[in-house]
């Protein structure tokens, strides 16, 4: 009489079933520990390096929010002036490939102010986002200033822009 296992002395649908029920766990187990060891998790970041990336990012954005003179010429619309200087701004973002272009329109509106003082709200456009200004004009001294806003990603790291482009 041959030698005969214990396993063989099992109904077939059950060996096939226990076979199945060791591969659905193995392969669960697989994905379980693939998807926890892939790092795509966040990084755990230590307090000091996550303070020093705030900054870094605050430095940036009031670098690209910083004021931007323009000399009005005289019989020149201040809105014509302003939307010719933010055009001349982001075609040269655009030129140093810090924006997608192309430049597509800007616009820029009356918003308040004095009369030494007129706000201006002005949207660039390039590739399909539009890019806020505010600016400011003093018609006396033939002179604007304009800056960027730029919203940080969390609004609780907002930085204001500057008083130069506020009314």
């Amino acid at each position: 009489m041959p030698f005969e296992s214990q396993w063989a002395r099992i109904p077939l649908a059950i060996r096939w079933g226990v076979c199945l029920v060791v591969a659905v766990v193995l392969i669960a187990l697989l994905v379980r520990f693939v998807s926890h060891h892939n790092g795509n998790g966040e990084v755990p970041v230590s307090a000091k390096k996550f303070k020093l990336e705030r900054d870094q990012a605050q430095v940036l954005i009031g670098q690209e929010q910083a004021p931007v003179r323009v000399r009005l010429p005289a019989g020149t619309a201040a809105t014509t002036a302003l939307a010719a200087a933010v055009r001349h701004d982001m075609r040269r973002q655009i030129d140093h490939a810090t924006i997608d272009g192309p430049l597509q329109r800007v616009h820029c509106v009356v918003h308040g102010g004095t009369l030494a003082r007129t706000g201006y709200h002005c949207t660039a456009e390039a590739a399909h986002v539009h890019y806020p200004f505010l600016a400011v004009v003093s018609p006396k001294a033939h002179r604007a200033f304009f800056c960027e806003k730029v919203y940080p990603p969390s609004p609780s790291e907002n930085i204001p822009v500057s008083k130069r482009c506020r009314t």
